[in-house]
C-alpha cells in the first residue's frame, strides 16, 4: 500500500503586473509587486515581481491569485482572481499603454460643399478628429500606427436633414502637412441608414429603453469612423430605432445603456461585428440575471444579491470594494458564478491579513454581473474576451 497520496499536479503559473495608474502608468510593469498564489488547501506562496513585472510559481489547478499594488505607503489596491489553472498567463493592473499625446504634425483635409450645409464633421486617424465650416479642415495629428495608412471621412448635413460623406482610406498624413498639399476628398455621397432592433425583451416587466451608439470602424484602427446615438423605448417585447449613417468601416459595434423594467435594471450592452451592418438585431433574452439588492452575509462570508430567473447565468462575477481605516485599500475580487446570486469572500492571505476590513465597513460595495457570449469563466481569467458580446448590470446595496 502507498505511504501517501500522490499531491495534485502542479504546473506554471505566471502572472504579469502593469500600472494601475498610480504605482505605475498603464501599459509599464511593475516591479516589486507583491502576488499571492492561494492553493485550494490554503497554502499561499508569495512571490515578488522581477523587473519585467512578471512572477511566476509552481501551483497546482484552482489557484487563487492575489496581485497588491503599493500605490502609497497607506494606499494599496488588491486584484484577487480565483480558478487560475496551470499554465495560464494573467494580467493584473492596466496592460493598456497611455496613448500619444504630442503632436507629430498637423493634416490638411479638402472637401468640396456639400449642398447647403454649414457645418462639417472630420474623422481622421491618429486624431480625435473636429468641426469646421470651411474647407480644407487642419488637424493636429499624434503619431501612431495608422500614421502612414489613414481613414478619413468627412460628413455633413444639409438643411432637409439629409447626411452626405466624402471618404479616403491609406493616407499618408505626413504628405499633407500644408494647404498647398492638402489631402482632396471626391463628391460627396449619399448616407446610408443603420437600424437597431432588441428582441424577446422582458414586457411583462415593464417599459424598456435604449440609449445606445452604432460605430463604424475599419480594422484594427482604433479611430470611431462614424457614431451615432439611438435612442428608443418600448412596452412590448421589440425595441427598434434607426438613423443616417456614413457607410465607411468594416466593423460593427453598438454599445450603451439599456434599462429594463421601467428604468429598474440598468445594463451595459456590447457587441462588435467585423462587417459592415446596415441592420444589427440584439436577443435581450441573452442578457445576464436582471438583479438587485447588494447584502452581506456574515454567516457564510458571502455577498449575495436578489435576481429575476428571466435572462442567462453570468460569465463572470467581480466584487469590488473599498474601505479607510489605518490603511486605504481597494479591493477586486474576480470569481466563477456559483449557481446562485452569491458570491463567498476568500480571507485575505496572512501577510495581508492587517488591509482587510468587514464589507459592512466598506464606504464603496458593489457587485457587478457580466455575462459573455460563447465564453467562459477561464477566458475571462486570462483575458480572451476581447471582441464578444457583453451584458452587464452593476448590484449595489438598497
Amino acid at each position: 500500500m502507498p505511504d501517501a497520496v500522490d499531491a495534485a499536479p502542479r504546473g506554471t503559473i505566471t502572472v504579469t503586473v502593469y500600472g494601475d495608474g498610480v504605482d505605475r502608468s498603464p501599459g509599464m510593469p511593475v516591479p516589486g509587486a507583491s502576488v499571492y498564489f492561494v492553493e485550494p488547501d490554503n497554502t499561499t506562496t508569495a512571490i515578488t515581481t522581477g523587473s519585467d513585472g512578471v512572477a511566476t510559481a509552481q501551483e497546482p489547478d484552482n489557484t487563487t491569485v492575489w496581485i497588491v499594488h503599493h500605490d502609497s505607503s497607506t494606499t494599496y489596491a488588491i486584484e484577487t482572481y480565483e480558478g487560475v489553472q496551470i499554465g495560464d498567463s494573467i494580467t493584473g493592473g492596466d496592460p493598456t499603454p497611455l496613448g500619444p499625446d504630442t503632436d507629430a504634425g498637423t493634416a490638411y483635409i479638402a472637401f468640396p460643399s456639400f449642398s447647403d450645409a454649414t457645418l462639417y464633421n472630420l474623422a481622421l486617424s491618429c486624431t480625435s478628429g473636429t468641426r469646421a465650416s470651411t474647407s480644407p479642415i487642419a488637424e493636429d495629428f499624434v503619431a501612431c500606427a495608422q500614421e502612414m495608412t489613414a481613414n478619413a471621412v468627412v460628413w455633413a448635413t444639409d438643411a432637409e436633414g439629409n447626411l452626405g460623406y466624402t471618404s479616403a482610406a491609406n493616407v499618408d498624413l505626413t504628405a499633407h502637412t500644408s494647404s498647398g498639399s492638402a489631402l482632396a476628398l471626391p463628391a460627396f455621397q449619399p448616407g446610408a441608414t443603420i437600424g437597431v432592433t432588441f428582441t424577446n425583451l422582458p414586457s411583462a416587466m415593464g417599459q424598456s429603453n435604449a440609449n445606445i451608439y452604432a460605430r463604424y470602424t475599419t480594422g484594427t484602427d482604433p479611430t470611431i469612423l462614424q457614431s451615432i446615438e439611438l435612442d428608443e423605448e418600448t412596452l412590448t417585447d421589440t425595441m427598434s430605432a434607426s438613423g443616417p449613417i456614413a457607410p465607411v468601416g468594416d466593423h460593427t459595434r453598438v454599445l450603451g445603456v439599456v434599462y429594463i423594467g421601467a428604468n429598474v435594471y440598468a445594463y451595459n450592452y456590447d457587441g462588435t461585428t467585423a462587417s459592415q451592418l446596415a441592420n444589427v438585431t440584439i436577443d435581450a433574452s441573452a442578457m445576464v440575471h436582471p438583479a438587485a439588492t447588494w447584502q452581506y452575509d456574515a454567516a457564510t462570508s458571502s455577498v449575495t444579491w436578489t435576481q429575476e430567473p428571466i435572462g442567462v447565468d453570468p460569465t463572470v462575477v467581480q466584487s469590488t470594494m473599498s474601505w479607510n481605516g489605518a490603511m486605504s485599500v481597494g479591493w477586486s475580487l474576480t470569481a466563477p458564478y456559483s449557481g446562485s446570486p452569491s458570491v463567498a469572500l476568500p480571507a485575505f492571505p496572512s501577510a495581508l491579513a492587517s488591509l482587510a476590513l468587514s464589507p459592512i465597513q466598506a464606504g464603496y460595495r458593489q457587485v457587478d454581473l457580466f455575462s459573455y457570449a460563447g465564453k467562459t469563466y477561464h477566458d475571462v481569467v486570462v483575458g480572451e474576451v476581447a471582441g464578444a458580446t457583453s451584458w452587464h448590470i452593476g448590484v449595489i446595496p438598497p
